[in-house]
């Protein structure tokens, strides 16, 4: 980063991007999603929102469904016993808890539909 807050980008894979070569540099150290409101989507920065922190227990397993929540069900007898607690008694989800990351691991759900569920799950009023 220069001194005036903006980010010059001087790789190969970089060269393709539009110009100028001087682009307004993000809030997070990453450069790609941030708190700012932006994301680069290959071609320029583009409106983003983050997707929610946390949701409860109970919006989590309503935008997850009965299908996906019975197989996690199936699968409580080989977790280890954090874990059990974590989906049996946690009043409150975090994205980047170990238990949530595990099952998207197990479950192949790309980052993409983590945010969705997530987005999803505050939406809903019970």
């Amino acid at each position: 980063m220069t001194p005036t807050g903006v980010w010059a980008c001087s790789c190969e894979a970089e060269k393709d991007k539009p110009a100028p070569d001087l682009i307004e540099a993000p809030a997070d150290a990453d450069g790609f999603h941030g708190m700012d409101g932006l994301c680069w989507d290959g071609k320029g920065w583009v409106e983003y929102t983050p997707p929610p922190d946390s949701c409860t227990a109970l919006q989590g397993r309503l935008a997850l469904g009965q299908t996906f929540c019975e197989q996690v069900t199936l699968m409580l007898p080989n977790m280890d016993w954090s874990a059990r607690q974590a989906w049996e008694y946690a009043t409150t989800w975090h994205r980047k808890s170990p238990l949530l990351v595990d099952l998207a691991k197990a479950f192949n759900m790309s980052p993409e539909q983590v945010d969705g569920l997530f987005r999803l799950a505050v939406t809903l009023d019970v």
